[in-house]
């Protein structure tokens, strides 16, 4: 098409990733004097336009505020086109360009305006049909639509959980936070994962589903680390500097609420039988009331005037954890239990350490 034939003509065209109207005033060096409805003159080729209808040979200002009323009247007639019934009428995988679209379920074809809305409506749309770079349209076939219903289905919930951390981090920052109510089991499970981003950092998964939602980086900085701090205070579960560097020690893993089937296995009494002292013997420990985890003892097993036979056992472990397992690589991260004045944070689950 000659550059000239689209002087005087109205033009959709795209303009820094985005689409802009306008109105083409003259040409320069084959290229399109474009006047936007806001802004100054562009110069563009041909091929930068997505759409253009006829104008009237009219001066630039009642051209500019023409075009705003087609605009604005193609906008409010975009959401009146059933691209649904649009989309089960053709072929899908079979590419449309506007004018056929327009000729057959448009009224009347013919008028640009109503063209433009049709347009809009198709660019709008991300369910239907996809868009083309030669600018013609492709009907979506049934697996793309239950596949783009899917991603639709993430997108609400990642939104919908945006919404409800923006609400509960309101309410750790107000006047009127209620304790009580962090003790739900969702808020309880958000806080465990404010307090696994705030041990672990980056490298908690925590962070990565939850640190573009709060419009944080890829990195945990001082501020971040700051406002976690803050609100697991406001919740009722302060994290001590003495307990953070322990939980950093020991990697943040919890074996609250873990199901560890190994742990399961190991303490099941058939399997602990082949381990266990004969009950008819006694056995002792130096130990003070309070403790839980014995791994020292002794066994009188017999004894008489010239002579007394013991056993001495020691914990070994190594017997219940075997390398490769889970268990194993989370006991050799930790390598030990830690006791502080406050808490007790074992090396292993405590069905393995406690009262055995």
């Amino acid at each position: 098409m000659d550059p000239a034939s689209y002087v005087n003509r109205f033009c959709l065209f795209f303009r820094d990733g985005r689409i802009d109207s306008g109105w083409i005033s003259g040409l320069q060096k084959n290229k399109l004097a474009i006047q936007p409805l806001q802004g100054k003159i562009l110069y563009l080729a041909p091929n930068r336009l997505l759409f253009d209808w006829t104008s009237s040979e009219i001066k630039q200002a009642p051209a500019l505020a023409e075009l705003q009323r087609q605009w604005d009247q193609a906008n409010q007639q975009k959401t009146e086109h059933d691209l649904e019934t649009i989309h089960q009428l053709l072929e899908p995988g079979t590419s449309y360009t506007l004018d056929a679209i327009a000729r057959d379920f448009l009224d009347e074809p013919e008028d640009e305006c109503l063209k433009l809305s049709l347009m809009l409506s198709l660019r709008d749309d991300s369910r239907w049909f996809k868009r083309n770079r030669d600018l013609t349209y492709t009907p979506r076939n049934q697996e793309e639509i239950e596949q783009l219903e899917i991603q639709a289905q993430r997108v609400r919930k990642r939104e919908a959980l945006a919404d409800q951390l923006q609400e509960w981090i309101q309410e750790l920052e107000g006047p009127e936070n209620d304790l009580e109510r962090w003790k739900e089991e969702s808020r309880s499970q958000w806080l465990e994962q404010l307090e696994q981003m705030l041990v672990q950092g980056h490298e908690s998964p925590a962070w990565k589903e939850l640190a573009p939602l709060l419009g944080w980086g890829q990195v945990m900085g001082y501020s971040e680390e700051r406002r976690l701090k803050i609100w697991l205070k406001h919740a009722g579960r302060d994290v001590k500097p003495s307990r953070l560097i322990v939980l950093r020690a020991h990697g943040g893993h919890s074996f609250k609420n873990r199901n560890w089937m190994e742990v399961q296995d190991l303490v099941d009494p058939a399997f602990q039988e082949l381990f266990r002292v004969p009950d008819s013997c006694s056995t002792f420990s130096i130990d003070g009331a309070k403790t839980r985890d014995f791994d020292d003892a002794l066994t009188v097993y017999n004894w008489n005037t010239t002579s007394i036979q013991l056993a001495v056992h020691i914990t070994d472990l190594s017997r219940l954890l075997l390398p490769g397992t889970p268990l194993f690589a989370l006991a050799e991260q930790r390598i030990s239990s830690i006791y502080t004045p406050d808490a007790v944070y074992p090396m292993l689950p405590e069905a393995l350490s406690n009262n055995v």
